[in-house]
């Protein structure tokens, strides 16, 4: 906007997305090449619109599905071992319950019934010859999560090497002969293989916006592989900005090894918070903490599992809570024999219910909230507290949805260079074609040169990638603020308090613009840092100029 102005500056979205339609009509109407490049510049527009595209990938067997249950809120996607299809699960908001298949074969989606949904998810020898038709199962649904991020529930990553793709699922962390067992014939039976599931879970990943990546209790040597296949890839999917870690199945570490040398008092035994120091260790490493901007234990099975419980469950419940606790405790640590025990109030059934659906932790926790004199709701809402994932879904809000554009920007960006490298591949000699190819290419630059926020993406990749020497923990922290991390008001990007006066704004902005134009000049900082110190100091001028036009409108009116 130029100065003197007073109308709002035009939005980023609104330019990009201007961009991306001036360069598919550019395109000749002619070739299924240049058909195909003029639709990613035209679905790349228009998903800037859309929800961010949150992806939910990992080895097979990680517990994605049950994870996406845990940040809904509600159980939608299938979780049972014989419910596996291996197919693209997508849930988007809608006011309407609505479910759309989608086909390998290229015909035309089809709706269903909600109500008909069991029959093409759950495992059904009689009806594999349908099964195998389908390639992305699409959910709409009245869930408030879903008006921030459409969620991408993947199959599961295979092997990224050629080598092993096609080998025992052993060699994908799953170390349970019958696991193997199940799923090996089932992959078979569905017409599929490790390298299907594996390309089609990469595929989404690529295409995704954001991404949790699920890793199951540990770090296991298959993750560390695929992990390092992408951060030495060019072009890498995978990047703080975009990408958390996700160690899933902490509960699964309850109670702890009576025998072990770290042993703690089960009572007391909190795996979520034990998992954390592992998390710390893994962030410590060069490979890892390139990838993600952090890793958060959760135990989604309890999450998910609070959602399950009803006034019957909670009767079940409530009887196991007068047991003794260290009774109680001693039970659940064989999960096999509480579940068959036939002693007490609660019948064998029950039991084996409560440990499918909440594990031994999560029916600890439960008894002692209620010894405690919590009430049901509340007993709800501490289980999903304590299993990581509000936490999960908050951080997720704060980092990814408070820079939904910025990521969207860039991911529309990213696609658009992928398909123009792959068209420029193909066609060959011909100088219409190769003419129209570069006037893409130069106007994808130009919007990348005049649109500040992919310099702020600059600035944030130099410091999740470690390049920014000589920035105390506080310029950080500034960097983090003004680029959205705590919102995307003025206020929230100068730190300051929602209710903060157009003054008290002005104020701060313009202490930051100063000192960040100090910095930029610094010959003592390097040369990388005061290329970061000097975008800094836009963003704030960006601020600065919303602030006048504020208060110039306020003047007006008055």
């Amino acid at each position: 906007m130029r100065a003197g102005e007073n109308h709002l500056p035009i939005s980023a979205t609104v330019l990009a997305k201007d961009a991306l339609y001036e360069c598919a009509a550019l395109l000749p109407d002619t070739g299924d090449l240049s058909r195909e490049l003029s639709r990613t510049l035209r679905v790349a527009a228009e998903r800037l619109d859309e929800p961010m595209r949150l992806a939910v990938v990992g080895q097979i067997k990680r517990g994605k599905s049950t994870l996406v249950n845990a940040l809904l809120g509600q159980e939608v996607v299938a979780t049972a071992r014989r419910e596996l299809t291996f197919n693209v699960n997508e849930l988007h908001h809608s006011a309407v319950e609505q479910v759309m298949l989608h086909f390998r074969d290229g015909r035309s989606p089809a709706s269903i019934p909600p109500a008909d949904l069991a029959d093409w998810t759950v495992y059904d020898s009689e009806r594999l010859n349908e099964l195998r038709t389908i390639r992305k199962i699409e959910f709409g649904l009245d869930n408030e999560l879903l008006r921030s991020f459409r969620l991408i529930d993947t199959p599961g990553l295979g092997s990224v090497h050629g080598d092993d793709s096609a080998a025992t699922l052993a060699k994908l962390g799953i170390d349970d002969p019958a696991e193997r067992h199940h799923l090996q014939p089932l992959l078979h039976l569905l017409s599929r293989d490790v390298s299907a599931v594996h390309r089609e879970s990469a595929d989404e990943l690529d295409r995704a916006d954001a991404v949790l990546y699920l890793f199951s209790r540990g770090l296991h040597e298959q993750d560390r592989r695929t992990l390092s296949a992408f951060d030495e890839g060019s072009g890498s999917s995978l990047t703080p900005l975009k990408a958390f870690g996700v160690l899933t199945k902490c509960d699964d570490d309850w109670p702890p090894d009576p025998d072990g040398l770290s042993a703690t008092d089960p009572l007391a035994h909190h795996p979520v918070e034990e998992a954390r120091e592992r998390v710390r260790e893994y962030l410590d490493e060069p490979a890892i903490g390139r990838i993600f901007y952090t890793i958060l234990p959760v135990a989604a099975r309890v999450a998910t599992g609070a959602q399950w419980l009803d006034a019957e469950r909670f009767g079940w419940l409530s009887e196991l809570s007068r047991l003794d606790p260290v009774r109680l405790v001693d039970e659940l640590s064989d999960e096999g024999e509480f579940g068959s025990a036939t002693d007490g109030p609660v019948p064998p059934a029950a039991r084996r219910e409560l440990i499918d659906r909440l594990g031994g932790w999560g029916v600890h926790l439960a008894c002692t909230a209620l010894r405690d004199g919590l009430g049901e709701e509340q007993v709800r809402d501490h289980l999903v507290e304590q299993s990581g994932v509000t936490e999960l879904r908050e951080l997720a809000l704060r980092h990814f949805g408070n820079r939904s554009m910025l990521i969207k920007l860039n991911q529309a960006v990213r696609s658009v260079r992928a398909e123009l490298a792959h068209y420029r591949e193909r066609i060959g000699p011909d100088t219409g074609l190769r003419a129209a190819a570069e006037q893409v290419g130069r106007r994808i630059e130009r919007l990348e040169h005049s649109e500040h926020r992919f310099a702020e993406l600059d600035a944030l990749s130099a410091h999740y990638r470690g390049g920014l020497t000589g920035f105390s923990p506080g310029e950080v922290r500034q960097l983090l603020e003004v680029t959205g991390e705590l919102g995307t008001h003025c206020a929230a990007r100068l730190a300051l308090p929602p209710d903060a006066s157009l003054g008290d704004m002005n104020a701060a902005v313009q202490e930051r613009i100063r000192y960040w134009a100090a910095r930029a000049n610094d010959p003592i900082l390097a040369r990388r840092s005061r290329q970061v110190a000097r975008i800094i100091q836009r963003s704030y001028d960006g601020i600065a100029e919303r602030v006048r036009l504020a208060q110039r409108f306020l003047e007006m009116a008055d």
